[in-house]
């Protein structure tokens, strides 16, 4: 891999020893390619939350490559997410993921918290008033699946980018040019941050086929006949 191309990797925390164990290992080896940063996610419920928290400390602390903490609107209040951000600025993490998040029930609509922020635009600009964050947002090159029209969306990514955001993570894609006329219509809407293309690299389709489908993306028909056929491999 060439070394002036400028990748990061993101992490599920794991759902037990085995797992961690087995992350850890992938972890270290793919500390050779020298990314800019591991991203972990924020899971659901305290149990999940304290997962990614662990996971977010022990790459700061036992790895040369920064961490970025992933933190969610769904169901945390202004006090709990500060309460997060302020403690991994105190470690020496400043590097931040700010979501909306998934609802967590199939069919429902987003409701923000009632002592929460709003969106993932109002939590960045109340953590750039907490403090000397580094904050990247989503981007949809296909649209948010909540999202209106991609009108609405772009006007949304503007205001994430306006309230401090310093860098755009897109959602995954497979067909290059519809990242291509999402990255120019952001430009022509006003967007001047970086806006970094997410790769979702496929190991069981069927899996990426339901995933897909959760997150708005399209799968052309050409991969889709690459893997006839090896449904069960």
């Amino acid at each position: 891999m060439s070394k002036d191309l400028n990748i990061s990797f993101e992490f599920f925390p794991a759902k037990d020893d085995v797992g961690h164990e087995n992350l850890w290992k992938s972890l270290k080896k793919l500390e050779q390619f020298s990314p800019k940063f591991f991203s972990v996610t924020f899971g659901a419920g305290g149990g999940e939350r304290d997962k990614s928290d662990f996971l977010v400390k022990k790459i700061h602390n036992k790895s040369n490559t920064p961490v970025a903490g992933h933190l969610t609107c769904v169901d945390m209040s202004k006090e709990e997410i500060n309460s997060i951000a302020l403690d991994w600025l105190r470690n020496g993490i400043n590097k931040i993921v700010a979501l909306r998040g998934d609802v967590r029930k199939k069919n429902s609509k987003y409701i923000p918290h009632k002592n929460g922020y709003a969106n993932a635009a109002d939590m960045v600009n109340g953590l750039k008033k907490l403090g000397n964050f580094q904050i990247a947002v989503a981007g949809y090159p296909e649209k948010h699946p909540d999202s209106e029209n991609e009108i609405k969306d772009l006007e949304n990514l503007k205001n994430k980018a306006d309230q401090g955001a310093d860098k755009i993570i897109t959602q995954f894609f497979f067909n290059y040019e519809k990242f291509l006329k999402f990255r120019d219509a952001a430009i022509n809407a006003g967007v001047k941050i970086p806006i970094i293309p997410g790769i979702l690299p496929v190991d069981n389709f069927e899996k990426i086929k339901n995933f897909s489908k959760k997150c708005g993306t399209s799968i052309p028909t050409w991969i889709e006949e690459e893997f006839a056929g090896l449904e069960n491999d």
